[in-house]
């Protein structure tokens, strides 16, 4: 009954594939991708979307990858436009990669201080072992990591960004022909031809 339309594009890939010495490289890629498209800036970005009531966020799930949103329904269009802009052509400037490494070392050095956090990184690497479940940044393990080994994990198969394993889910105010239209536009946009022309289905 509310004009609002969600959506979640999942696809496979994350944080389970980065190297062990750069273990937190997932998750600032997937931060830097949600700084938005090459020719803005990451403020004017934000300013496009929430001009426009839009929320996009982009997480690293481990083995998934999700960016997902919400907005009005006569926005969806241009909100899947933004979102399908950033997928394919991060800007990765060098400036906001520097402000995002320095606030996450931030945060996690603070996390690191914190006994319930701790407790739960001993946790995980006493269950889970040298697997990723088991991994955790430190300022060590982020300090290593280069704008350059974001552009490269981002564009490697194992991110996922271009794979076959993904899957978009819309539900809210937009019926099932408008949801495989716009759907279809956006993965023709991300996946090979053939996957792309199979992807799009009703639930």
């Amino acid at each position: 009954r509310l004009p609002v339309v969600h959506w979640s594009l999942t696809f496979g890939g994350g944080s389970y594939s980065e190297p062990t010495n750069k273990t937190g490289l997932g998750e600032l890629v997937a931060a830097m991708v949600r700084r938005g498209p090459k020719g803005t800036t990451f403020n004017a970005f934000n300013e496009a979307l929430e001009s426009r009531g839009i929320t996009l966020e982009a997480s690293d799930g481990g083995d998934f990858t999700r960016v997902s949103g919400n907005c009005l329904t006569e926005q969806l269009p241009f909100a899947l436009a933004q979102m399908r802009a950033m997928l394919r052509a991060p800007a990765f400037e060098e400036s906001e990669f520097a402000r995002l490494k320095a606030q996450t070392l931030s945060h996690t050095q603070l996390a690191l201080n914190n006994p319930a956090s701790v407790a739960d990184h001993e946790y995980n690497a006493a269950v889970y072992g040298d697997s990723y479940l088991g991994r955790y940044a430190t300022p060590a393990t982020l300090g290593g990591i280069t704008l350059d080994d974001v552009k490269h994990y981002f564009g490697t198969d194992s991110y996922g960004h271009a794979g076959g394993d993904t899957i978009l889910v819309l539900s809210g105010d937009v019926s099932v022909e408008e949801g495989q239209k716009q759907a279809g536009e956006l993965l023709a946009a991300l996946l090979p031809t053939d996957q792309a022309k199979a992807a799009a289905l009703p639930a």
